[in-house]
């Protein structure tokens, strides 16, 4: 009699174990996670989510895409031949394979490792493919299909106790379902040892039973609520069940049961039950384990673990000292601290300097032999100070200039110096008028910040009285290199907004354009210097400060 398991693109092994969207790549889309089978079933896959895994390089053909891949694993329990056959539902569709022998080596070295390859047939065909004992030792390259090159290789000989990784993929436009059989094989692909419990324990934490069987299980056969399961003690409830790695796999060979009560140290019979589903847990192959099997297990008294820790602060204006507290030093565990994931000590008690930079996340790990214990905490050193302040960087003659403080910490006093014999202890110091001056002045403005602690810290910024704010366009330049005008370009445009300026020569041709109010024009097109003449420039902006738009044009003579 044959089994049919049936495949939907959500893999419908169970409905808890797993719950993927119809999103490239699913679950059994990339090498690293195959869907593992049974010759003893026919495998129907529908339809998957549209995507490319990358390119193999195939032995004679050369580097070839894998679209809408699907990975199958496959363990050989007696050597012999393997009969594959690969049934579109749509016989127009072109279906490709390939075969490697992953044996001691990482799934995904199939990207760079040609001689994992056993056999494949890549024929540009459509309808069936596989297999045979009629099939051709080539693999066909992606043949023309009007060719119709043979899409059925020779059998492959298995190797017991290889593991093979099977790839199936569709070259069509639109990949519908197939069927996946092997008829004619020789080669043993199904376990038929029965599954059974090796090992069950219990460690530190007396609420879990950590079990390992001898087979990998199916994931969907666990019942979350660990139904399937029953300990010979009336005062300890099962409250659930956890496989290890059946986020990432399709199946598990370990498991946790989780219980609502706290074991004592004794003597203890783990049993195995139908579930609540109406079956007991089963492998690939479906085969289940025998309700009624039982096996021992023994906890053993252990000391309990602790790692919770106190620490104190010494605050510096730099750095901070931490000076940490552990209750429990004369147990003589070991210790490891690691401070923002960073191991930093294995003593018992460490004294640690660290900048004062706001949060840390320390982490304390302790251990016995035989348990351990982890607590993280967030400790703030909130010491942290850091002079801050904004201003524009230059003024306007009669312009009020507004400092904006920005600092850092528990600040309890600023001390401001404007560069120009005047000062302030405000937070946020009024409006400011640097005095009248002749020509262009600059002035260093300083604030000196000082912090619950005592701490202090200074920041200092320059800020440049212009000597004119009009923004004009100079009616003549000399692009002769001597430092002296030799650019033409808007002056004082620094505070404008959405800034254009074009000039042009007498014949039209504009040979110069900019938007940055710090862009100037050289007197060149391409490097190409320009001959002395009048040239015609536009401007367009807007005022920073009102909000204004402003044209103007006009003439500058290019002297050379």
């Amino acid at each position: 009699m044959v089994k049919t398991v049936t495949l939907s693109f959500l893999m419908l092994l169970s409905g808890n174990a797993f719950s993927q969207s119809f999103v490239y790549p699913l679950m059994g889309q990339l090498p690293s996670n195959p869907f593992p089978i049974c010759g003893v079933g026919v495998f129907r896959q529908l339809v998957l989510p549209k995507g490319s895994g990358e390119s193999i390089d195939i032995t004679g053909c050369g580097k070839l895409k894998t679209p809408n891949p699907f990975y199958y694993s496959i363990t050989c329990y007696s050597s012999g031949k393997l009969g594959l056959l690969i049934n579109p539902l749509d016989s127009f569709e072109n279906f490709n394979w390939e075969l490697f022998d992953l044996t001691g080596h990482d799934a995904n070295e199939i990207y760079t490792n040609s001689s994992l390859q056993v056999i494949g047939n890549w024929s540009g065909s459509y309808g069936k493919t596989g297999a045979s004992s009629t099939g051709i030792p080539s693999t066909g390259c992606l043949s023309n299909a009007a060719l119709n090159y043979s899409t059925f290789s020779r059998m492959p000989d298995l190797i017991q106790g290889h593991e093979y990784l099977l790839l199936v993929i569709c070259y069509s436009p639109v990949s519908g379902d197939y069927f996946i059989s092997f008829p004619g094989s020789t080669a043993v692909i199904e376990d038929l040892q029965f599954p059974h419990i090796l090992s069950a324990s219990v460690g530190c934490n007396k609420k879990i039973i950590s079990v390992v069987m001898n087979k990998p299980m199916r994931c969907n056969s666990l019942s979350p609520d660990g139904s399937e399961f029953s300990i010979n003690s009336a005062g300890v409830n099962i409250s659930g069940a956890y496989a290890i790695n059946c986020n990432d796999q399709f199946d598990y060979d370990s498991f946790q049961i989780i219980l609502r009560d706290t074991l004592s140290p004794g003597n203890y019979l783990l049993s195995v039950k139908t579930g609540s589903g109406g079956i007991t847990m089963f492998d690939d192959c479906l085969q289940e384990i025998t309700a009624g099997e039982q096996i021992p297990f023994t906890v053993f008294p252990s000391a309990q673990v602790s790692a919770e820790f106190s620490y104190q602060v010494g605050y510096g204006c730099k750095e901070d000292t931490l000076f940490f507290n552990y209750p429990y030093i004369q147990n003589g565990e070991t210790h490891f601290w690691y401070i923002d994931s960073v191991f930093t000590s294995s003593a018992p008690e460490p004294v640690i300097t660290k900048p004062a930079a706001g949060w840390l996340q320390v982490q304390h790990i302790v251990s016995n032999g035989v348990c351990s214990d982890s607590v993280l905490k967030r400790i703030n050193l909130d010491n942290i100070l850091k002079a801050a302040f904004s201003a524009p960087a230059s003024v306007c003659p009669g312009e009020l200039v507004k400092f904006s403080e920005k600092s850092i910490g528990n600040i309890v006093s600023w001390n401001w110096n404007f560069g120009d014999g005047t000062i302030s202890n405000e937070q946020e110091p009024s409006a400011h008028l640097f005095p009248e001056a002749s020509g262009e002045k600059k002035y260093m403005v300083s604030l000196i910040a000082k912090n619950s602690q005592g701490c202090y810290d200074t920041v200092s910024n320059p800020i440049t009285r212009i000597q004119s704010c009009r923004i004009a366009v100079p009616n003549a330049f000399t692009p002769n290199g001597d430092g002296k005008n030799d650019y033409l370009y808007p002056l004082n445009a620094f505070n404008t907004r959405d800034l254009e300026f074009m000039v042009y020569n007498r014949y039209g041709q504009r040979v110069f354009e900019s938007h940055d109010p710090a862009g100037k024009w050289d007197g060149s097109i391409n490097g190409a210097a320009q001959p002395t003449s009048g040239y015609f420039w536009t401007l367009r902006y807007t005022d920073g400060s009102t909000g204004n738009k402003t044209i103007l044009h006009g003439t500058t003579l290019l002297i050379r």
